[in-house]
């Protein structure tokens, strides 16, 4: 017994040296598995920390909003999880096929398949294993990164950096770690169990076919992929952000760009030799055919990466943008510290919202400083279409795809309340004679739809007997209640005699602190919170802020991160992809060396190959990008140019890093690869 638990030691020492001897040695092929795994446990910590970023904010999470942005987010951990998982065990994979003739060898040795399955094991533990530390350490400074940028672009009050670390990220980390650990050495096993002794020495032998075409073929796919590039930039602008379009727009990209790459080399290749200097020049020639080669037998692959290089960039440019778009927007929203509503059934029996808080003991007086209460009445022979004169300008538009019911009553309210709302708001009251009438809508669509009624319009409308003209610049977008998406599409406002008689559906209570701050808001909530059965509702500034800015966050953080991982999936394909063409050519550079081919060239050879394959869907992803960015902050709006440019020049910076980063490596070991890093 004492000897086979000796003879056990010295295997478990032997196979730890072997592994730790064998990432040594395949170093090369174990680089951009590295850096893939490094990277997504970095995007897994970063995002998953969100909601120890939250607390940076120093915002009241009465509505449980931000809990529920973590938890949201947690979500889509798990499917960016699965899309991660699939790309490292792609890379695994690719590791193992490259190494099937090693491990045949080792059969060949003598070692059974138990053991070699124990040493990758164990070699697998320690590249993870460093990955994994290295990813967290990266995922906790990015975090940091993310955290200042989020608290510059949306400028939230009270906010302020400090460094945090999430525990719970951190276990998340090591819990995606140890399912791909199990999952891909159960891979693994199959592999070896599946193969035969000679399919494994001899996997290095098969090769990639490429389809061979006629000339006038790839000239015919060429010229039919740059119509359908046009098309598909033409359908994305018709109807804006509309799914039905886009989608129908990015199927039409991605058939053009599958013709573009099935096309392009053969064309390439035709022209170049036509310059017969050029292509006879040095190794040209045989770069040309390396390239052309390589092109020909992965378009599928490189269509598919450069949409991903697309959606990349545009998420990444855009996706910061939402959060800046509705934070703009978060004034329109809001007209109060808090508003308390009540819906009327009978105006006549129905004290007001005041003197009923009054009544059931809440301490308004001494929680506010000031209070404006107004009703809204309904006016139901005047409705949004009313003012859709002929030629408004998106009038088909409006009423096709968005703004259906336009046959709805508009709300009507006295004009001394509405000045009443702009004195508490610190505005300038209006003065209005009594045959005029304003309309406050904070819908822009249907404000400009307003505006063209009040250059264009001629006719008065009667109002309760009353005849009104809309005031010179009398469209308004003030906001008289706290909401979270802007939903007046019209209040007239009217003089108070032409609203006596009307039927008040609705009273508004808008209520301004006696201090702004957060105590003041937890004040006045407890004591809300005391009654009971009041028939009211309410909604506070902060709540509302807290909600939308909960919400737009978490999207902005959904779409940058999934736009990094679609970078980092494509940058990984792309580095894979290029190791492997150069281990199948490691024959064809050995044959030139020994032809008296100079290092240099071939080194000048392989970064020019390197960065062909690199750079054409990198150039045409960015080209769509123009587009797509253009059609998403035109449908945002509300975003500042020098916004914008520095969405965009983030994202250029992450694409530079990331994907030069990739590039750089794969060029070192491929030059490795092929032993081109002698003079």
């Amino acid at each position: 017994m004492a000897m086979l638990s000796e003879k056990n030691n010295v295997s478990d020492v032997m196979f730890q040296r072997l592994a730790r001897n064998n990432v040594k040695k395949n170093m090369r092929h174990y680089l951009i598995y590295f850096i893939t795994l490094l990277f997504s446990v970095s995007m897994l910590y970063t995002f998953n920390s969100i909601g120890a970023q939250f607390s940076m904010l120093n915002m009241s999470d009465r509505g449980s909003y931000l809990a529920f942005s973590s938890g949201m987010m947690a979500s889509v951990s798990v499917f960016i999880s699965l899309i991660l998982g699939f790309l490292v065990v792609y890379a695994n994979k690719f590791l193992m096929r490259r190494r099937k003739k090693e491990l045949g060898i080792y059969i060949t040795l003598g070692m059974r398949q138990k053991d070699i399955s124990r040493m990758l094991v164990k070699e697998t533990v320690i590249i993870g294993g460093l990955s994994l530390i290295w990813g967290i350490l990266l995922g906790i400074f990015l975090s940091q990164g993310l955290s200042l940028i989020t608290i510059k672009f949306l400028q939230i009050e009270g906010a302020q950096y400090r460094f945090v670390i999430s525990p719970l990220a951190v276990v998340e980390c090591l819990v995606f770690y140890s399912l791909i650990f199990f999952f891909m050495n159960w891979r693994n096993k199959k592999m070896l169990a599946k193969h035969s002794l000679v399919e494994l020495l001899y996997a290095d032998k098969k090769n990639e076919e490429a389809p061979d075409e006629k000339l006038a073929g790839k000239f015919f796919m060429l010229t039919a992929s740059v119509i359908c590039m046009a098309v598909s930039s033409v359908i994305s602008v018709i109807d804006g952000f509309n799914m039905k379009y886009i989608s129908a727009s990015v199927v039409v990209l991605f058939i053009g760009t599958f013709l573009f790459f099935r096309s392009v080399a053969g064309i390439f290749l035709f022209l170049l030799h036509k310059k017969k200097r050029l292509y006879y020049k040095d190794l040209n020639m045989f770069s040309i055919h390396q390239v052309s080669s390589k092109i020909n037998s992965t378009n599928k692959v490189l269509s598919v990466i450069c949409l991903l290089l697309f959606l990349s960039f545009t998420t990444i440019s855009v996706g910061l943008g939402i959060s800046v778009s509705v934070s703009k927007g978060l004034s329109k929203m809001t007209s109060a510290d808090a508003v308390i509503e009540s819906y009327r059934e009978n105006s006549g029996q129905e004290i007001s919202v005041k003197d009923k808080l009054e009544q059931l003991g809440f301490p308004l007086e001494k929680l506010t400083s000031s209070t404006v209460e107004v009703d809204l009445y309904e006016q139901s022979d005047i409705s949004i279409s009313s003012f859709f004169l002929p030629g408004t300008p998106g009038k088909e538009k409006l009423l096709k795809d968005r703004y259906k019911n336009m046959d709805q009553p508009l709300y009507v309210m006295k004009i001394s309340a509405f000045n009443d709302l702009r004195r508490q708001q610190g505005l300038e009251p209006i003065n209005m004679d009594g045959q005029e009438f304003l309309i406050n809508c904070d819908v822009s669509e249907i404000s400009k739809a307003y505006e063209y009624y009040a250059e264009h319009g001629e006719v008065p409308i009667e109002i309760n007997g009353h005849s009104l003209s809309l005031m010179k610049n009398g469209v308004y977008q003030m906001p008289y209640q706290n909401v979270n998406v802007l939903s007046d599409m019209g209040t007239l406002i009217v003089p108070d005699e032409a609203a006596e008689g009307l039927e008040s559906f609705r009273s508004l209570l808008n209520c301004m602190y006696t201090e702004n701050s957060e105590q003041m808001e937890e004040a006045f909530m407890d004591a809300w919170m005391e009654l009971n059965g009041t028939g009211l509702r309410i909604a506070t500034k902060r709540l509302i802020i807290t909600e939308i800015t909960s919400t737009s966050m978490t999207l902005s953080y959904i779409v940058v991160y999934l736009g990094i991982i679609f970078l980092i999936c494509a940058c990984a394909v792309l580095a894979l992809q290029q190791t492997a063409n150069a281990i199948d050519n490691t024959a064809r550079y050995e044959t030139l060396r020994r032809l008296g081919a100079k290092e240099s060239s071939m080194r000048k050879t392989l970064r020019t190959q390197i960065l062909v394959y690199f750079g054409v869907p990198l150039v045409l992803g960015l080209l769509y990008s123009v587009v797509g960015i253009r059609v998403m902050y035109t449908e945002l709006g509300n975003v500042p140019a020098d916004v914008i440019a520095q969405n965009v020049l983030f994202a250029s910076v992450m694409f530079i890093l990331v994907y030069g980063s990739y590039f750089f490596i794969t060029y070192n070991n491929t030059k490795n690869i092929l032993k081109l890093d002698r003079d």
